[in-house]
């Protein structure tokens, strides 16, 4: 009986350790994929409003106008502003944006043409 307790007992810990192990490792697989925060660096993303990638994707003449669904009316997007909204088509830090842009930045996010999101 002492020896079953004995097996037991050390496959319990086996298992716990097997356990701790695997735990350890995939919490090692996930430090690796996040991106590292370094201190001074910002946290915040912003990216383009997925439903509005179209509008901005492909330079064309003239001005884009973007539907209205909820909210206030936009108003029409000249090359410019679709120029810089194409930076957000994939997700930028606000660290990387100068002083005027972050200005024009906000304009967007408060007309929900960006998100933002940490």
């Amino acid at each position: 009986a002492t020896a079953r307790a004995g097996a037991a007992a050390a496959t319990g810990a086996a298992g716990a350790a097997a356990a701790t192990s695997a735990s350890e490792a995939s919490r090692h697989e996930a430090s690796r994929a996040a991106p590292r925060h370094r201190p001074g660096q910002s946290r915040t993303w912003l990216e383009l409003n997925p439903l509005l990638r179209a509008a901005v994707r492909l330079p064309s003449p003239g001005s884009s106008y973007l539907p209205p669904k909820f909210g206030p009316e936009n108003p029409p997007l000249d090359a410019a502003a679709r120029a810089f909204l194409r930076r957000f088509i994939r997700p930028a830090r606000t660290e990387t944006l100068s002083a005027e842009e972050k200005k024009l930045a906000q304009t967007f996010l408060d007309r929900l043409i960006l998100i933002s999101y940490s």
